[in-house]
């Protein structure tokens, strides 16, 4: 469907739909672009304090209250409501709607793309934007495309957000064509995994490549790729906070970087670097050997043991990753940072090789490990009785 075919339709519907009044009538432009400075973040210092608008956000946060109650985000309403006090349609006017809808989010994503719409069939952008050459990741882009762009990439959101896929892609594939920046293709891309497209993600990054000459964007785009690959033979991302990111050495009472501190985690980072490099490969190892087991439905495969070596091979890196996150934590830090996958907090390999065990079978084996995990104080497996009930269970079933 076009651009035209589009505008058709969403032009149809508003004469269906009666559109939001205004709530007053003072500029309301100005005001749009008050609130995306001062609540969205968009546009910044360059927005100064107002005191009449922010008389009128602080009503709207009120009537937010009233109509909404105490959990709704007044960030959302405000952004809603200046959208939908414009009334004007000029460019500039329709433009700033379709961004306040846009960071509105999923409440607004339907508004997002009628408004949208409206702006790019209007075909008037040089009443509105500048036309100026700019640099972005090492590309010369006129400053109106890369605007004109950040237009199609919100229509995109919002279609992907309605699950119209088809409407969603041709609004990315626009946006790619004005904009070369690399936010751009990243996220096209990633609205390919997103909709399992990964060897779509994979080809349109691989074409990228040829678009940037920058080393930085060229080692993302190869870092992208890699995951995408790894994605799609079952090997998931696996990022271990305390030792890939973590909190900055920061004095904030004396302003100032805690040097001594940094240095001692970067000693620590190099002590144990190998074993985390190891314990990340081993995973992502796990991963592919379970999406093989899985895929086959088969648990006598031959593939069976070497998902078990695996297995075994990580739980032997245990000690060392836990005495890491002891030493950390002596840091004095004002978070306290555990061993875990991700968000995921916890070590639950021993809990995954009971349960292949069991699945094949093993009862004896899954005992072994289950008695291995009590033993150095792994007890959380998910379930009621924790891992000492899981041992029970298994001791019942090998009597059998």
């Amino acid at each position: 469907m076009g651009l035209k075919d589009l505008f058709k339709k969403t032009s149809a519907v508003q004469n269906k739909t009666k559109l939001p009044q205004p709530l007053n009538k003072f500029n309301d432009v100005a005001f749009v672009e008050y609130v995306l400075a001062h609540y969205g973040g968009s546009i910044g210092a360059t927005i100064p304090q107002n005191k009449h608008f922010e008389i009128e956000c602080e009503r709207l946060k009120r009537k937010c209250r009233q109509e909404r109650g105490e959990n709704f985000s007044e960030r959302i309403y405000l952004l809603e409501a200046a959208g939908d006090k414009i009334i004007l349609s000029t460019p500039k006017a329709l433009r700033l709607k379709a961004r306040a809808y846009s960071w509105a989010g999923a409440t607004c994503r339907r508004k997002t793309i009628t408004s949208s719409i409206e702006y790019l069939g209007g075909n008037k952008w040089d009443e509105d934007l500048p036309n100026d050459i700019i640099i972005l990741d090492g590309n010369k882009v006129r400053r109106q495309d890369s605007l004109l762009a950040s237009v199609w990439m919100d229509l995109g959101n919002a279609y992907y957000g309605e699950k119209e896929y088809d409407n969603a892609e041709n609004a990315y594939k626009n946006a790619v064509k004005l904009d070369s920046s690399l936010s751009t293709y990243l996220t096209f891309a990633d609205f390919y995994k997103k909709i399992k497209q990964l060897n779509m993600a994979i080809d349109l990054l691989k074409n990228a490549k040829q678009v940037f000459n920058n080393r930085e964007s060229q080692q993302r785009l190869f870092d992208r790729i890699k995951m995408y690959e790894n994605l799609s033979v079952g090997i998931r991302p696996h990022e271990f906070i305390g030792y890939d990111r973590i909190e900055t050495f920061y004095d904030r009472a004396k302003g100032q970087h805690k040097n001594r501190e940094q240095k001692i985690y970067d000693g620590l980072k190099a002590k144990y670097k190998n074993t985390f490099e190891k314990h990340r490969e081993l995973l992502g190892r796990m991963d592919f050997y379970l999406t093989k087991i899985k895929n086959n439905d088969n648990y006598e495969s031959s593939i069976n043991q070497e998902y078990i070596q695996t297995c075994l091979a990580d739980i032997a890196l245990y000690d060392d990753l836990v005495s890491f996150f002891t030493e950390l934590n002596k840091l004095g830090l004002t978070n306290h940072y555990e061993i875990g996958d991700g968000y995921k907090k916890g070590y639950d390999i021993f809990k995954k090789l009971c349960s292949f065990y069991e699945k094949i079978g093993m009862y004896d084996e899954a005992i072994n490990i289950c008695n291995l995990a009590i033993e150095k104080g792994v007890t959380e497996d998910g379930t009621k009785g924790k891992m000492c009930g899981r041992l029970e269970r298994l001791k019942k079933k090998s009597r059998k």
